[in-house]
């Protein structure tokens, strides 16, 4: 051992085999050694035991019953599997680059009970389950006896109850956002599809609902709007505390125009209120009315008659002697952002002899 030693302080160990290539021949004879090492490993007959963790999904229940108590559902389940090191070994490399496993077990409905209860998965039910869907690589494995694949928990299970049916309707509750974009405008009323969704809920709860109006809003996010046109978007419903909606969500339809300047000049000017005996001239005797409209409403004749007036009234009152104030009696809905330019017109009021 102390030769040894000397041999390795003072090289003479490492330059035996670096001398004619003899580390080549040692690197050989390491790499036989791991592999027949690797074979016996592999072909142990006592065998391995591999854990892989499911991630479970919670069930999806039929809309009239409802999860009460999942203390007892588990989010993962594992599953050992004990086999010879060569199918675990395949295994192994086949799942590289593969993602983590997820299920969703399937509710056997007939299974549920009118008055609500407790739904059990027991283990003979979740290695059926397990390995037809994610683990299927698993059953395909030479495995010697039922034992070699054990489930943790073995069985799993949650509470249930039925719920009650009623009937809502939905209004819109949301807000809309045209951005930068004022000249945007809705051309029509707001439409819902559906205009009311099934509702359930524990029967207390759904009472209580019912009594309160039975009546349910979309969600108040901001609907943004970008181009005229129509759109139609899926906003979901909000519901109170205890209550389900189905469908949870709804199609908002809008239709919007974008809106244009417009003007005219007018000298049709109305003046009423004129008392008997006297005469009113104004100047300047036209006006231009300046005002936003539906882009493709643009040119039609008969959009927009304001029907401008002036009250004569005002004219004997001390605080109105320079000017009159000109008055727009009817704005057509379609119609946005009026100016009158001038707005006040000077008057020339006589009386006749």
């Amino acid at each position: 051992m102390i030769g040894l030693r000397r041999r390795l302080r003072e090289g003479r160990f490492t330059a035996y085999f670096m001398r004619d290539r003899r580390w080549v021949a040692l690197s050989i004879c390491l790499l036989i050694s791991v592999f027949f090492w690797i074979v016996a490993a592999i072909d142990d007959p006592r065998g391995y035991t591999k854990e892989v963790a499911v991630q479970l999904d919670k069930p999806i229940l039929p809309t009239n019953y409802r999860m009460t108590d999942l203390s007892q559902y588990p989010e993962v389940v594992y599953v050992k599997v004990h086999a010879k090191g060569g199918a675990l070994l395949r295994y192994t490399i086949n799942q590289i680059g593969r993602s983590s496993y997820r299920v969703r077990p399937t509710v056997d409905t007939t299974q549920l009970l009118t008055e609500g209860g407790q739904y059990r998965l027991r283990e003979a039910d979740l290695k059926r389950l397990l390995l037809s869907k994610p683990l299927h690589d698993i059953s395909r494995m030479d495995l010697n006896t039922a034992t070699d694949v054990t489930i943790f928990p073995e069985d799993i299970s949650f509470s249930y109850e039925p719920l009650s049916e009623g009937k809502a309707e939905v209004l819109f509750g949301s807000q809309i956002d045209f951005g930068g974009h004022r000249n945007f405008k809705l051309s029509d009323t707001i439409s819902l599809i559906p205009s009311s969704v099934r509702v359930f809920g524990v029967k207390s709860d759904l009472e209580d609902f019912m009594a309160a109006g039975g009546v349910l809003t979309t969600d108040t996010i901001g609907l943004r709007i970008d181009n005229p046109g129509r759109d139609t978007i899926r906003v979901a419903v909000v519901t109170p505390s205890g209550i389900d909606a189905r469908p949870d969500s709804v199609d908002v339809i809008l239709k919007t125009n974008e809106l244009v300047y417009h003007s005219f000049t007018t000298s049709d000017i109305e003046i009423r209120n004129l008392p008997a005996g006297y005469d009113l001239t104004l100047l300047p005797m036209q006006v231009t009315v300046t005002y936003l409209v539906p882009k493709d409403r643009v040119g039609e004749k008969t959009l927009f008659d304001p029907r401008l007036y002036i009250d004569a009234r005002e004219a004997f009152d001390e605080a109105n002697r320079k000017s009159l104030v000109l008055h727009v009696d009817k704005i057509p809905s379609q119609v946005d952002m009026i100016q009158v330019v001038p707005d006040r017109l000077d008057f020339i009021l006589r009386e006749r002899k």
